[in-house]
């Protein structure tokens, strides 16, 4: 789901304008496998606001046939951790969930070829706060003896996202 609003504020006489966009959305982003028998999976809620300055505008261009843009946004990053336990006679799969906050910043530029296509690059950065997970098994047993297992694992997510491509606009 993603809900986009947009509006385009006046810059008298600098011959440029400057496109706002906010986004809000829920979506799965991330998959992380941190070893074989460790998967992270997650998601993020969050609000984006994006800065689009028009250049080089034209009658064929009116929103700008060369356009860079700077964002920031803020939001709720949602990890959940599973495993299988391997000490237990009877593996058993645990797994735990957190949330914590996290913002991302991106810088990238957009050239239109034609009125409909464009190529593209944009850097992305994404941090979050520290994820704690504590992954605690059922009573098991290990070598015929009654027992369970505790594992803690805390990581934040940290990623550089670098993205090149060809985008068709309608």
């Amino acid at each position: 789901m993603t809900v986009n609003v947009s509006f385009v504020p006046a810059v008298a006489g600098s011959g440029a304008a400057v496109l706002v966009t906010l986004r809000s959305a829920l979506v799965m982003t991330w998959v992380v496998s941190v070893s074989l028998l460790l998967a992270v999976f997650g998601s993020v809620v969050g609000l984006n606001a994006l800065y689009r300055f028009r250049l080089a505008e034209d009658p064929q261009f009116p929103r700008g046939r060369f356009q860079p843009y700077l964002g920031m946004g803020v939001g709720a990053f949602i990890a959940n951790l599973k495993t299988t336990t391997g000490i237990l006679d009877v593996p058993q799969t645990v797994s735990d969930t957190d949330v914590k906050p996290g913002f991302q910043a991106t810088v990238g530029t957009r050239f239109f070829l034609i009125p409909h296509l464009a190529l593209f690059t944009e850097y992305k950065y994404t941090h979050t706060a520290d994820f704690n997970f504590n992954l605690i098994s059922g009573a098991g047993t290990m070598a015929g003896n009654p027992t369970f297992s505790v594992n803690n694992f805390k990581f934040d997510l940290t990623t550089h996202l670098l993205a090149v491509g060809l985008s068709y606009h309608w």
